[in-house]
């Protein structure tokens, strides 16, 4: 298991909820399903990393309802995250 793998698994027993969290290098990005818990995994990852903002986003929904010209998206919320020193 590479750091990647490991940092991803330590993450993902945190027990906030996420979407999804990917980790590229010393990058880390956590995407949620609302602001507050967005900003409680700012909180958790500024304990070993700097925090680099928490943006809103669309994501392409599973289902598309619309068309193929005006697919459907949900809105989510990215952290992103530095390991300095990695």
């Amino acid at each position: 298991m590479n750091k990647q793998a490991a940092m991803k698994a330590k993450l993902a027993l945190a027990g906030i909820p996420f979407r999804e969290i990917e980790c590229y290098g010393s990058q880390i990005v956590v995407t949620s399903a609302c602001d507050n818990t967005a900003r409680k995994w700012a909180r958790l990852l500024s304990r070993f990393a700097t925090v680099r903002g928490v943006i809103k986003s669309l994501d392409d929904a599973k289902e598309n309802k619309g068309t193929c010209l005006r697919p459907s998206h949900l809105p989510v919320w990215r952290t992103f995250a530095v390991i300095a020193g990695d």
